[in-house]
């Protein structure tokens, strides 16, 4: 019983972690074709008896759409994720409300993360604040908007990282091109995507940067 039990983890994981390399590899190089092939080892990731897993890849796959610049489909595929079983960690809190920013559909916004609906933990408040600040930008709200950016990213570089909180940068800059803090908010995604060599991410935004900002190379 526990050498079938190994076994049926071993089958879950080794497609899950070879998924997350695939898109490593497209995080470096930008090629589509990594990100193909992630969700090609998320589609080979058996079932199992425990839904929070299942689960995750739900939230694994959204992703994928996402950075395949498929913000609908993404949305969709994380509006599938259920949040009686989603993991603390899982992405498919936030894919849902990047993708709504790259729509700018407030009523997606709205339904993926209603006011008053906020788990507890660091990470939550993050994602709250990142959803009001993407709120108020999408309702004309600039200032507001450009405050509560500059705290979401503060909160997002403490509970998940550098890569994420450059990348909801790069969002706030392309939501609100006009608007000079943002415009230095993607100038400085776009300088750490450079440095650490993030082609994938260069590519992902290349049609939003902007102005000022040299055009990306992501070959």
């Amino acid at each position: 019983m526990l050498e079938s039990l190994e076994l049926h983890e071993q089958t879950w994981w080794r497609p899950a972690v070879m998924a997350d390399i695939e898109e490593l590899r497209w995080v470096l190089t930008g090629d589509a074709g990594y990100l193909e092939a992630a969700t090609a080892q998320h589609l080979a990731t058996p079932e199992t008896q425990e839904p929070q897993l299942d689960d995750w890849i739900v939230g694994q796959r959204s992703l994928v759409a996402f950075l395949q610049g498929e913000s609908a489909a993404a949305y969709d595929l994380a509006a599938t994720s259920s949040w009686e079983f989603r993991l603390p960690e899982s992405v498919a809190w936030v894919v849902p409300l990047w993708s709504a920013m790259r729509l700018r559909d407030l009523n997606r916004l709205n339904e993926a993360w209603s006011e008053g609906r906020v788990p507890v933990g660091k990470r939550f408040v993050a994602i709250d604040r990142m959803a009001s600040a993407a709120r108020a930008a999408l309702s004309d709200r600039p200032e507001e908007a450009a405050r509560l950016f500059g705290e979401a990213i503060d909160l997002c570089e403490a509970t998940d990282g550098s890569q994420w909180a450059m990348l909801l940068s790069a969002l706030y800059g392309e939501l609100m091109p006009d608007h000079p803090e943002a415009r230095a908010a993607a100038q400085e995604a776009f300088d750490w995507f450079t440095a650490h060599g993030a082609n994938g991410f260069l590519g992902l935004f290349a049609d939003s940067w902007p102005a000022s900002i040299a055009p990306a190379e992501t070959g």
